[in-house]
């Protein structure tokens, strides 16, 4: 039995990417469960979805039910508990929280192959870090999803040479292909936004390193020389109100379109005129994968794997994170293209990432990865 555990099931691209592993593992005849530390709620549709997603391929999904402290004590025992009883072969781990507590009470538990996974770059307070490298050791292999996280993380000593593996995230690109015309007019309606205006799509949780500030800056001075631009941010989180109150104090009650969490990101992005992430750090982030697959020109900071991703000046721009008048010139220089120039940016985007990051493909790498470190580990064992 296989054991996939993450920190929580809510919204973000590790839990898309571990839900996707889950499933296509059990199709390839793997016994596999869910464990996520935090409870699954059901308010959040992100894991609703999630949930029934594994509920149509009948993968169990066990949490310890570690929703604060005072129930950490007790939950880490009743997951070393499920463990020593479940007994599964292989232990793979997700998430910051996920990592340091796989590792260690996957050890404890005997757990034969313990195989991790880092999806950013950085993971806040330097404790954070240095508590990755300590129980690195304690694992057979960590994954990242791009060479510039894995150099990253391998510069500052938080994994080792040898130890770790690059499998890039993958993109769904029949949901994320582009649609007819008819839904973009469509989707601009429901969202009142005017059938002339250039529309900017920003997707992702409201936290302090996705920098909207910034964005909202920029957006700012773009409105002073382009006064019909509109910016849709899809996403929710601890910054919610604090950002929407900035965009009101910096007069972009017109502007900004704030839609909170969406499951028809597909559609959002078909009724865009371009993509762009603030970000201070990342990993390689999926919305930058979904825009690209979707055919939309992106602008982008040049964090985490990004680089990976935008071929700068083919699919979309880069720029260096925090400097917003250089993000508001990125984004104006896409803007006053024409149509036809950025519909060729985002044909050479979605060609480009179709070659790495086709899900298919991305999820055999990882079912060989899991498989062939588990015979290594086995075969060590022999010896």
């Amino acid at each position: 039995m296989t054991s996939l555990l993450i920190t929580g099931l809510g919204q973000g691209g590790a839990e898309t990417q571990l839900v996707a592993l889950a499933q296509y593992l059990k199709s390839s005849g793997w016994d596999i469960e869910v464990v996520s530390l935090l409870p699954p709620t059901s308010h959040s549709p992100d894991t609703r979805q999630f949930l029934a997603d594994l509920e149509r391929r009948d993968i169990p999904v066990w949490s310890p039910g570690i929703a604060s402290r005072r129930a950490s004590v007790r939950g880490l025992w009743a997951l070393l508990r499920h463990w020593r009883t479940r007994r599964p072969e292989l232990l793979c781990t997700f998430m910051f929280h996920a990592n340091v507590v796989g590792r260690v009470l996957g050890r404890l538990a005997r757990v034969p192959v313990v195989v991790s996974s880092i999806r950013n770059e950085r993971f806040g307070p330097r404790w954070r870090e240095r508590l990755e490298a300590v129980t690195e050791r304690l694992g057979d292999m960590t994954v990242v999803n791009s060479d510039a996280v894995g150099a990253s993380l391998l510069a500052r000593g938080v994994v080792r040479r040898g130890r770790y593996r690059t499998i890039p995230n993958g993109v769904d690109f029949v949901r994320f292909a582009p649609q007819p015309s008819l839904n973009r007019e469509s989707t601009r309606t429901t969202l009142g936004i005017p059938h002339d205006a250039f529309l900017w799509l920003a997707v992702g949780r409201l936290y302090p390193h996705k920098d909207h500030t910034s964005l909202l800056r920029a957006v700012t001075l773009l409105r002073q020389r382009h006064p019909s631009v509109r910016l849709a941010i899809a996403g929710d989180g601890p910054l919610r109100e604090s950002l929407r109150q900035q965009g009101q104090q910096m007069g972009l009650e017109d502007t900004i379109h704030w839609l909170g969490l969406r499951r028809d990101v597909p559609d959002l992005l078909e009724a865009s005129d371009a993509f762009v992430l603030s970000s201070r750090w990342e990993g390689s982030p999926n919305v930058v994968l979904e825009a690209l697959a979707a055919g939309v020109p992106v602008a982008a900071t040049d964090v985490g794997g990004v680089r990976e991703l935008v071929q700068h000046g083919r699919s979309g721009l880069l720029v260096q994170p925090g400097d917003v008048d250089a993000l508001a010139a990125t984004m104006e220089h896409l803007m006053e293209q024409s149509p036809e120039e950025r519909r060729q940016m985002g044909r050479r985007g979605r060609q480009w990432v179709r070659q790495r990051h086709d899900t298919a493909t991305v999820l055999e790498q990882w079912r060989h990865l899991l498989s062939d470190v588990s015979a290594m580990t086995r075969s060590l064992r022999l010896t």
